[in-house]
């Protein structure tokens, strides 16, 4: 089960801030996926948690209000 992080721990970004962290994270990931035989792949999915409740699992999050958050510094898994 996911750990739940306090609204503190998330950072609140735009859709073009979104974006630009997408770009920022597109080579590395090809590349990953590759190295692996995969082909890159994002997945959308629905935690069944509470609104204004942020899991650590997953990197962007989108609140009842359409507001998008990330974890931090938005940075991926190292």
């Amino acid at each position: 089960m996911s750990a739940v992080l306090p609204a503190s721990a998330m950072r609140r970004v735009t859709c073009r801030e979104l974006r630009l962290l997408g770009a920022a994270y597109r080579l590395p990931l090809a590349y990953a996926a590759a190295r692996c035989a995969r082909e890159t792949k994002l997945y959308l999915h629905w935690t069944a948690g509470h609104y204004g409740q942020f899991f650590a699992d997953y990197h962007v999050q989108i609140d009842a209000d359409g507001a998008i958050y990330v974890i931090g510094d938005g940075a991926l898994d190292a």
